[in-house]
């Protein structure tokens, strides 16, 4: 049996098998897609340099995000009245069924989940959890900030 005392390979363990189970978005619309999907609904008619930002991407990579999702009819971009320069995207309907159906299939798998555990297992991993996290976080404050982060590529870079 593998040896249980490497607290971070567990976790590590459990991130990778929470990011790999069945998603609740659709299969033909990328991460991406799905968030700016999310916020659409949330924001409907954003404007796109405003919606970029929200994701913290680059203006043109939203750009293609954008054209596909139009392509797909998930979207539609119209001008901005006070700036002509400017578009401003709203979810389509059957994009709002869809993310409101995915929502909600979400919702019911969360609270299977949270249902693994009781109601005692919670708050004794709640408070483990508190206890990690205000290490990691005293870990963080006694090293200077560097540029590189082990390997990862999404850290301190815009997509």
């Amino acid at each position: 049996m593998k040896n249980q005392t490497d607290l971070a390979d567990r976790i590590m363990h459990l991130a990778r098998m929470m990011r790999r189970r069945p998603s609740a978005h659709d299969h033909h619309h990328s991460h991406g897609a799905h968030r700016v999907l999310a916020i659409l609904t949330e924001e409907e008619g954003i404007r796109t340099s405003d919606l970029a930002v929200r994701l913290d991407i680059r203006p043109s990579s939203l750009t293609e995000v954008l054209h596909r999702l139009e392509e797909q009819g998930d979207i539609r971009r119209e001008r901005d009245e006070q700036d002509s320069r400017a578009f401003r995207i709203y979810p389509s309907d059957k994009a709002k069924e869809a993310f409101s159906r995915q929502w909600q299939e979400q919702a019911d798998w969360r609270q299977r989940f949270n249902n693994c555990l009781t109601e005692d297992e919670r708050a004794q991993f709640y408070a483990l959890c508190d206890k990690i996290k205000a290490f990691l976080e005293k870990e963080q404050e006694a090293r200077p900030p560097c540029d590189h982060h082990h390997g990862s590529p999404h850290h301190g870079r815009r997509h």
